[in-house]
């Protein structure tokens, strides 16, 4: 993680796989996730509440994409993926 992310309060090892992009000017975006993120992760049980409180707003505040909007963001998308067919993938950006 560099300075910037470090400096910034955002999260690091707690949530791997997650880039947080503090140099392309997401500093407030990214700040408010984590923030949502360290507040809200105790009371969360589900897949479904992860990804409502979670992967939405991280795709619509950080990524800047439209979560409501099918044309960008489509959930539950149905991919063939290797040899596997028919593999349901939780969200596909698609624009």
């Amino acid at each position: 993680m560099g300075d910037a992310a470090r400096s910034s309060g955002l999260p690091g090892r707690d949530w791997p796989g997650i880039s947080w992009s503090v140099e392309h000017g997401h500093r407030r975006a990214d700040a408010g996730v984590a923030l949502r993120l360290r507040k809200q992760k105790a009371g969360i049980e589900t897949e479904e509440a992860t990804k409502n409180a979670f992967v939405m707003p991280f795709i619509s505040t950080v990524l800047g994409y439209d979560v409501f909007n099918p044309a960008e963001v489509i959930p539950e998308f149905t991919a063939d993926v290797g040899l596997k067919k028919g593999e349901k993938i939780d969200y596909v950006i698609s624009r």
